[in-house]
């Protein structure tokens, strides 16, 4: 279902669990992607395992991104770095989407993907953290690429991190966040789809 308001969508995939008390940031579900052991006590008690989440925000309201660089003009503003930006098919139109990633805040050395799709009535948004060993998807695929031949200089560098986060990884890495997030855009597609 295409959604016109904050409250005829909600997420077929049972997973996804509604967030009460966020409404400010829209409508808020969040879904365990990984749990984290956490020592307590000191180390006196035995870790407790704490979920990790991805989250789905639904924002009602105008839809200022119709291009494909009104997409990348929006990323730029909020902060982000658009990693792709599509006009992706939806049902009898084509909506467009972009996946942006972030930095996450020290002292963490990880990345937050996310994607954004613009919708009639407003954005959905799907973002997904990286956590545990940060960078094993980079290090794995540069020492690949380092094998096949490939150079690294600075002037190859954007190169590098494209290749990096290029689709064909994602089987091999499936608890990236990017790998999360455009498995969530799959997932999202045929229920956003019909009309």
């Amino acid at each position: 279902m295409t959604p016109n308001s904050a409250l005829d969508f909600s997420p077929a995939d049972e997973r996804w669990e509604r967030v009460d008390g966020m409404e400010q940031f829209g409508v808020v579900w969040k879904r365990v992607c990984a749990h984290q052991e956490r020592p307590r006590w000191g180390g006196l008690l035995r870790p407790k395992k704490t979920p990790l989440y991805d989250v789905m925000t639904w924002r009602a309201g105008e839809v200022a991104i119709r291009t494909e660089q009104d997409a990348v003009e929006w990323a730029k503003q909020a902060g982000l770095s658009a990693v792709s930006v599509e006009m992706r098919p939806f049902g009898a139109r084509r909506l467009l989407s972009v996946v942006h990633k972030v930095r996450q805040p020290p002292p963490s050395l990880g990345v937050m993907y996310g994607a954004t799709i613009a919708l009639p009535g407003g954005y959905l948004s799907v973002d997904c953290q990286e956590f545990g060993v940060t960078g094993v998807r980079s290090t794995v695929v540069t020492n690949r690429l380092l094998a096949e031949g490939w150079r690294i200089d600075e002037e190859r560098l954007e190169e590098l991190v494209r290749a990096v986060e290029d689709e064909r990884w994602d089987a091999q890495f499936p608890f990236s966040p990017i790998a999360r997030v455009r498995r969530y855009l799959r997932e999202l597609e045929p229920q956003l789809s019909t009309a």
